[in-house]
């Protein structure tokens, strides 16, 4: 029988799900993570990583974008060769499925649009079936999203959720350990680019990685390394302090 107490913090096998207003860093942090990697880029801001090892792929808004996006992603969840799977970003990527879905199925509504009914419950299982064949690849996979306001009925921001269509808003960030949300922040009249890793506020972040113990803080530094680093540091400090009563309890039994 399995037993919660035995499972060990891993960090070569995370899911990211990051979410974020234009000009955030989602697409910098992204380009942060171990190379050699590789970019599904559907929002064609690939000079993100110039510069950098990430092979990349580029898709048209149609229906053959789409059919070649799950040839690539097929392929190179066979392959295993990249440390690092980006997708860049969902918002387009679902445009690019919805031209699937209406190619797949070419009825439309009486105003010559599409059905959603249809259309939409088309688009998301086509997406939901390449989001869990993504997931199956050992290595890091982040995936990105825009992001827009929750308004109350005076026009007043009371929330953000992923810009995406439907139940997608809640279901595709659902499938990741780690949510965060990239912001830009004044500290001491500085600007800084940080990731929140905790519902508080506008944004309902979630973080795994950090846990119970609260081995990351609420704002994390927008770059990988320094996430990996700070995470290093409060398991060793974790480790310390769950060594101490050990050898106390052994000192009185002698």
């Amino acid at each position: 029988m399995l037993n919660a107490k035995d499972i060990q913090l891993t960090v070569d096998n995370i899911n990211f799900f990051v979410a974020g207003g234009v000009g955030s860093g989602k697409s910098f942090f992204a380009s942060t993570f171990p190379t050699p990697g590789f970019v599904f880029d559907f929002d064609k801001q690939i000079t993100v990583y110039r510069g950098l090892d990430f092979d990349y792929a580029q898709y048209d808004m149609t229906s053959a974008g789409w059919l070649q996006y799950t040839k690539d992603l097929s392929l190179i969840t066979k392959d295993k060769k990249y440390k690092s799977l980006i997708t860049d970003s969902t918002t387009s990527l679902q445009a690019v499925a919805m031209e699937r879905a209406l190619a797949i199925n070419p009825s439309r509504n009486e105003a010559g649009g599409v059905k959603f009914e249809v259309h939409y419950s088309l688009m998301r299982t086509l997406i939901e079936a390449e989001l869990r064949k993504l997931l199956t690849y050992v290595g890091y996979k982040v995936v990105i999203a825009h992001m827009e306001a929750d308004k109350d009925n005076e026009g007043s921001i009371i929330g953000y959720h992923p810009l995406l269509v439907g139940a997608l808003k809640t279901i595709m960030p659902s499938f990741f350990g780690e949510i965060l949300y990239a912001q830009r922040k004044y500290v001491d009249s500085k600007l800084s680019y940080v990731l929140q890793t905790v519902n508080q506020g506008y944004f309902n972040a979630r973080s795994n990685l950090s846990g119970r113990q609260k081995l990351l803080p609420d704002f994390v530094p927008n770059d990988f390394n320094s996430i990996m680093e700070l995470l290093k540091k409060k398991k060793e400090e974790e480790d310390k302090k769950k060594l101490t009563p050990i050898l106390i309890l052994d000192n009185t039994k002698t």
